[in-house]
């Protein structure tokens, strides 16, 4: 009988596509596409809006719990906008920089990337290497594995 992955955690390195060095010199926290949003809940009472702060959403690193059969729980990565040319590692960061959702310290500049993303729950890991398309336009914006030989320039490189 299997049983649940639980409080996962994605940790998320963002490489040099020819060299398979890294481009940041500490990982990025990995966010679950589906964990909430660090943001206030709006209230309402009569004619008065109201924010309300809940400490238990303002955290960089996000958990989840994965039950045995799911096939996929989306990790988020990086994220493109409108008619600008560099992206950006995405996570629960991106929602206090400035400018906001664009995390300077997270800029990747026109180009490719080799990401490796770890992912850890109840002492146990496993990594996947991904290619970062960043070189067109928008359109073209895209994340897909990476082939051994990529996956082999981020391991050797971290060696």
């Amino acid at each position: 009988m299997r049983e649940a992955a639980t409080r996962c955690q994605g940790e998320v390195t963002f490489h040099d596509y020819a060299s398979g060095r890294r481009v940041f010199s500490l990982p990025m926290a990995g966010r679950w596409a589906s964990s909430i949003e660090p943001v206030p809940l709006v209230g309402q009472l009569a004619d008065q809006q109201f924010h309300i702060f809940d400490p238990s959403r303002w955290t960089v690193i996000t958990m989840i719990d994965i039950s045995p059969g799911q096939k996929a729980e989306p990790l988020d990565i990086a994220a493109r906008y409108d008619d600008e040319t560099e992206c950006f590692g995405w996570n629960n960061e991106s929602y206090f920089s400035n400018p906001k959702w664009r995390n300077p310290d997270r800029a990747l500049p026109r180009g490719q990337y080799l990401v490796k993303v770890a992912v850890r729950a109840a002492g146990q890991s496993r990594e996947g290497f991904f290619v970062l398309n960043n070189a067109g336009t928008r359109n073209d914006f895209r994340l897909e594995r990476a082939n051994r030989e990529e996956a082999r320039r981020v391991v050797s490189a971290e060696a």
